[in-house]
């Protein structure tokens, strides 16, 4: 309302200097040439104040609707309001049918869903508990979960513990309380900060690579053909063309392992890169 008051205040005031004007030029002069002049330039910088006064709250109203910087720019040229967030409490989503308790691990699977963490395929620890969630009987997303951030006490596992060789290394998820140095999917739970006899000390929900990638490269390369044989061979034709059959089994194994290695690189990168 503001903005359109000003708009037409503006038109106004510039209809009556333009009246004014006129009356200036007309028979009766009833208004006089000083006067008419007078007015018409001040209602010509009363309505340019006012236009360029409506063109700024359009712009500022646009801008605080539609962008996050200004209009004509793609890089912030004024201060930013960027308000702030803690970033140590997440509310997710709660998988359908789960039953989650205060203080356990907390996971996200596939779907971006909260779920108990276990050593289960691509689940990845975001954080603990901080309240008893029962979405038993629920679909998921219809119940939400508080989960913190930060360094907490879990127990150390009893088949696999974390000792104090393994400080600023990840540990595993062994279940949702437990946590270990080793597990079969290799689901992280977070950084070691510290071991003792209460159990371990885990950095949990921070940015650590969920999976550690299962090397699959196989054993060293060992060369089946000769040079020597080739050249003893290079009198019969029956013995040369084993000796290249040979150095195409070469060939062949070196190109299975170069496939294996290509696989893991890319299994690391989408680790890396949060897949």
């Amino acid at each position: 309302m503001k903005i359109l008051l000003t708009f037409i205040i503006g038109l106004a005031t510039l209809l009556v200097g333009l009246i004014g004007h006129r009356l200036n030029g007309g028979s009766d002069r009833t208004v006089t040439p000083s006067a008419a002049t007078m007015y018409f330039d001040h209602a010509c910088s009363r309505a340019g104040r006012a236009l360029a006064e409506f063109y700024l709250q359009v712009h500022a109203w646009c801008r605080a609707h539609f962008f996050a910087a200004p209009l004509y720019l793609s890089l912030a040229a004024e201060d930013f309001n960027a308000p702030e967030r803690e970033g140590r409490v997440l509310s997710l989503p709660v998988a359908a049918a789960t039953h989650l308790y205060a203080g356990a691990l907390i996971a996200q699977d596939a779907n971006g869903r909260a779920v108990a963490a276990e050593d289960e395929a691509a689940l990845r620890v975001v954080g603990r508990a901080e309240e008893e969630i029962n979405n038993s009987a629920g679909a998921a997303g219809d119940l939400n979960i508080q989960v913190r951030r930060g360094i907490f006490l879990y127990t150390n596992s009893a088949g696999d513990p974390v000792t104090q060789a393994y400080l600023n290394q990840v540990c595993y998820v062994e279940d949702d309380t437990i946590v270990a140095i080793d597990s079969t999917n290799k689901i992280v739970a977070g950084r070691v900060i510290a071991v003792d006899t209460e159990g371990v000390w885990v950095e949990v929900g921070y940015d650590h690579i969920s999976a550690t990638v299962a090397t699959t490269v196989g054993a060293a390369l060992v060369a089946t053909s000769t040079n020597g044989v080739a050249a003893a061979a290079a009198a019969n034709l029956a013995g040369l063309a084993a000796e290249a059959e040979k150095a195409g089994d070469d060939v062949r194994a070196a190109i299975v392992q170069l496939n294996l290695l290509r696989t893991d690189i890319l299994a690391l990168a989408a680790k890396v890169n949060g897949g």
